[in-house]
């Protein structure tokens, strides 16, 4: 039964519902969550027994009788506390999110630079079988030469050798179109490449807008917003840190019994630690620094962002030239150039040499073609990635694109 063809969003959507490195996110969210109940809870209660006099030795026997004191304490939150601890819970969770996002996106440029992978293979794959095609026909008239006398017999061995290698070259593409058909597969976990040929157009490129235009989506695309993910936490670490300088109200309430007068009374206490906004000095210093630091990083990570986007911008605009040349004016002329040397090649005008080397002008012109076309995909690719958008106005034609990772 044949596998039905695989297209790159069907690759897409396999790999964000199967990868592991999306499904561990789900466990994430649970532990953020169980963080975020504990920081909502309020200080625990105590219960507290104090026993005195109990083994009283010498003439404290005498003068002292057993006392014993049950109480219950507390510690009343001063500063907003509370409120501060699910702040940084709140701002974990929602971090959380921004790198799962993240993960998707680099996660989707992973499938589609494998399933361009996919394709330059298949593509590498027809060539080589066309280049035995050629062989075969170059043996069938060098044989036919042969007989009429109008060539030496060497031409026949050398033509069978060519046969052979160009048997090889496709053997050679086969096995690694297998590897990369697997490499593909794995991404979602599957343990077989259990799918047809890849769908899309190799060739088919996106006409790329200007390079500040791509620019200005870099600043909304999850490489730059999880830095706005990042402060919020650490602002919110930030108000944890500026809440411990108010000291909490520890306090207690009690039933004190006196064992020789079998009397009770009431015992109540309050208490506060002293210079506690001087001690936490060194942790809002450090609050404030890591809280800079973000800023400081995005900056850096911004830098960097345009200038692989402008590699990845010109590389592909020169690859989309390329490719469009070699097969608008390149490969017409070499196909006809082909068919010529070989009406001249059986007619005897033309030698051996001349019949093969038009046919490898051709081959390698494929090759290059297959070469640039891919370069141009790859560096689209990268381009979607960096900016988190397509550059594909429909996403149902077949052709590669980055589909925008889901939350």
């Amino acid at each position: 039964m044949a596998q039905s063809a695989l297209s790159l969003p069907q690759a897409i959507q396999k790999t964000l519902a199967n990868n592991p490195q999306i499904q561990a996110y789900q466990w994430q969210f649970k532990s953020i969550e169980g963080q975020r109940q504990t920081a909502g809870l309020s200080p625990a209660y105590e219960l507290g027994i104090e026993a005195e006099n109990l083994l009283s030795i010498g003439n404290a026997s005498q003068a002292e009788s057993a006392k014993v004191t049950v109480s219950i304490s507390s510690v009343i939150e001063l500063g907003e506390k509370r409120e501060a601890r699910i702040q940084v819970a709140n701002s974990r969770y929602a971090l959380a999110e921004a790198e799962k996002k993240l993960k998707s996106l680099d996660l989707i440029g992973e499938v589609t630079d494998r399933y361009i992978e996919v394709l330059s293979l298949q593509e590498k794959t027809k060539v080589a079988e066309q280049a035995i095609e050629l062989a075969e026909t170059t043996l069938s008239l060098a044989k036919a030469r042969v007989d009429r006398g109008a060539a030496p017999k060497a031409e026949i061995y050398r033509a069978q050798s060519s046969l052979a290698q160009a048997k090889i070259l496709r053997d050679e593409y086969q096995g690694r179109l297998a590897s990369s058909r697997l490499a593909l597969a794995t991404l979602w976990r599957a343990e077989q490449a259990n799918f047809g040929p890849a769908s899309a157009d190799l060739f088919s490129f996106e006409t790329s807008p200007d390079f500040e235009s791509l620019y200005q989506r870099v600043t909304d695309s999850p490489n730059v917003q999880i830095y706005a993910g990042e402060e919020r936490l650490k602002a919110a670490e930030l108000e944890v840190a500026q809440s411990q300088t108010t000291s909490n109200l520890s306090w207690s309430l009690g039933v004190k019994h006196i064992d020789e007068t079998s009397d009770s009374a009431i015992t109540a206490g309050v208490s506060m630690p002293l210079f506690s906004g001087k001690r936490n000095q060194g942790e809002l210093r450090s609050a404030r620094a890591e809280l800079e630091m973000v800023e400081y990083s995005k900056a850096s990570t911004l830098l960097q962002l345009r200038s692989l986007l402008f590699k990845a911008w010109s590389s592909n605009r020169q690859s989309v030239s390329a490719a469009n040349t070699i097969k608008t004016e390149i490969l017409p002329d070499l196909e006809e150039a082909l068919l010529l040397t070989q009406q001249a090649y059986e007619s005897g005008r033309y030698s051996y040499l001349d019949w093969t080397t038009a046919q490898r002008d051709l081959l390698e012109a494929r090759m290059a073609l297959i070469e640039t076309s891919k370069s141009a995909l790859l560096n689209q690719s990268l381009i979607e990635q960096i900016t988190a958008t397509s550059l594909s106005s429909e996403h149902n034609n077949g052709r590669p694109y980055a589909a925008s990772p889901g939350n």
